[in-house]
């Protein structure tokens, strides 16, 4: 299902940038032949490179690496003819536009030859720029944002908070996608900028995979160097069920996610499957509260069961934190049924990895899906903190604008 949306979106916008090259070029029927040939070639071939990285994920038979590349050639060349295309209807409209305005009537009688290029010239040299601008954008998202960790610290005021748990310092990585990350050093550097920040609790928001378990081989002495006097504490996200992969059967399927629940105890995190537990200081205490993956979108599962983890907690602990994946299970269920959770703490949507973030000014693309897609929201005395993510998407391998997160909080 996935790879068809995929297909469908590729021949809808690939249908655009034809009718745009057919338009443009219409005065110059060789020219707009040979460039429409083009881009059939390369419609196909970014088809076929999609089924192939399809099937690499079900077999495992290609290389991480390999396995990026392809994804960094469709992105580079598809963005890019793309955006061409988009920048092509632009100029033409613009272009066609200025024809219809009447021309101004010449103020002497002196015929000077007027220095002009056509449309098609006009549109190639856009092209030209274009190109270079993409590329350039796109070396900088891959070689250089991939890694730039970046640690926000938050301050947050919860009226019921007890007076020994004032100051509390919580510090939330999510989304590590850890089959994403080929430069493990740096990696370590961004645990290492974590732990100076020496939290007294760290939790971790779910999306320890891509697809499967065996991507996290090697990286067992970088998970376990998590520590915090309070302990390690994680949820599952949408990706870490092995849903985004075909398997020979459900027991399979099964036995993955088991993996993955024996490691993260292996690695000394504390993994809340719809369940709570309680982090104390003095005889005070609060709830530390987690649960599978639920959102409010269809796409995406629904297994969190919000009302199992919440039974049994003790009436007289006034303030919840709920580590839960998908921001929009806050609205959904979170902030109605749960009046107690003061603080949840999510991740899931990347900021997709792409937008604008100057001053109070912010835009990318997720505010189009989510209406809490990175940050700090509040309704009433209720807060939400979206995470940026940790590591990137294994088919998006990009960060532009919205770079990977560290969190750090302060309860007061």
């Amino acid at each position: 299902m996935f790879t068809t949306l995929f297909v469908f979106t590729i021949l809808l916008l690939d249908t655009f940038v034809a009718s745009t090259l057919w338009v443009a070029y219409q005065n110059n029927a060789p020219k707009r032949k040979r460039l429409l040939q083009i881009h059939l070639v390369l419609s196909v071939f970014f088809i076929v490179l999609l089924f192939v990285y399809r099937y690499a994920i079900d077999r495992s038979e290609i290389s991480l690496t390999v396995r990026q590349a392809m994804a960094l050639c469709f992105m580079w060349l598809y963005f890019t003819k793309l955006w061409i295309g988009i920048l092509f209807w632009i100029a033409f409209a613009i272009s066609k536009s200025r024809l219809r305005k009447p021309k101004p009537k010449p103020i002497t009688n002196a015929k000077t030859p007027e220095k002009t290029i056509s449309r098609a010239q006009f549109l190639e040299r856009i092209t030209l720029a274009t190109g270079g601008v993409s590329l350039g954008l796109g070396l900088l998202g891959t070689q250089y944002n991939l890694y730039d960790y970046q640690i926000h610290h938050i301050v947050v005021k919860l009226p019921c908070l007890p007076k020994a748990l004032r100051g509390l310092k919580i510090a939330q990585i999510s989304d590590i996608h850890a089959g994403s990350l080929t430069n493990r050093l740096a990696v370590k550097g961004g645990f290492e900028m974590l732990m100076r920040e020496k939290p007294d609790l760290i939790c971790f928001t779910g999306d320890l995979v891509n697809y499967d378990t065996t991507e996290i081989q090697g990286f067992g002495p970088l998970f376990t160097s998590l520590k915090a006097p309070l302990g390690v504490f994680s949820c599952l996200g949408n990706h870490d069920y092995g849903d985004y992969k075909g398997w020979s059967s459900l027991q399979a399927k099964r036995k993955n996610l088991d993996m993955l629940i024996e490691a993260q105890r292996k690695f000394g995190w504390q993994l809340l499957i719809d369940k709570h537990t309680y982090i104390e200081a003095q005889g005070e205490k609060i709830a530390l509260i987690g649960v599978g993956n639920w959102s409010n979108i269809g796409k995406f599962p629904r297994y969190g069961k919000l009302a199992t983890a919440q039974a049994g907690i003790d009436e007289q602990v006034s303030t919840h934190i709920l580590l839960s994946h998908d921001p929009t299970h806050w609205d959904a269920q979170v902030r109605t049924q749960t009046p107690k959770t003061s603080l949840m703490l999510a991740g899931h949507t990347h900021g997709m990895q792409m937008g604008i973030e100057w001053g109070n000014f912010r835009f990318s693309p997720a505010q189009l899906v989510f209406d809490q897609w990175a940050g700090l929201y509040q309704k009433g005395e209720q807060y939400l903190y979206v995470n940026r993510g940790f590591g990137y998407s294994d088919a998006f391998p990009l960060r532009l604008g919205i770079l990977p997160e560290i969190t750090v909080f302060t309860l007061t």
